[in-house]
């Protein structure tokens, strides 16, 4: 289970909410259109931060090996993160996930108390425990939260 501290963001749960409900449609970014896990998190962030990704990375750019280091930079570029160590999160935060010995297989964002997702049925509102055999890989932190 993932605890989630950290003040509560306003500003980015209702962004959260304006997805909801977005249909998921592979290799997308359209809020109200369609997504995948990663165009959902690159267009929160858009959002969030005002600025465009022209070509953000795709979920598979992260998860195969000799793809994912280019992938991770260019996302870092347009977004300054850190990476943490563990599974306390706070709002705002980015969670990387997979099976044990697998790569990273989803990402999900971290809102007030609760984790937000693409999966197969579009944009939702989640819980905090992570869905079956998957485990935290990599959690990303922007390093500039002032006004969210």
């Amino acid at each position: 289970m993932i605890t989630i501290s950290g003040r509560p963001l306003d500003r980015l749960e209702s962004v959260l909410r304006s997805w909801e409900g977005t249909p998921r449609m592979a290799g997308q970014r359209v809020k109200g259109g369609g997504a995948d896990c990663a165009g959902f998190v690159v267009g929160v962030m858009e959002e969030m931060v005002g600025s465009k990704m022209e070509h953000p990375p795709l979920l598979d750019a992260f998860q195969v090996r000799s793809t994912a280091e280019k992938a991770f930079r260019e996302y870092f570029d347009a977004f300054p993160t850190e990476i943490l160590k563990g599974e306390e999160v706070e709002p705002g935060d980015i969670i990387l996930v997979g099976r044990q010995n697998i790569g990273k297989e989803h990402i999900l964002f971290v809102g007030n108390g609760a984790l937000w997702h693409c999966g197969h049925k579009g944009v939702s509102k989640t819980g905090t425990a992570l869905q079956g055999n998957m485990r935290v890989k990599k959690i990303l932190r922007y390093k500039d939260k002032g006004d969210w």
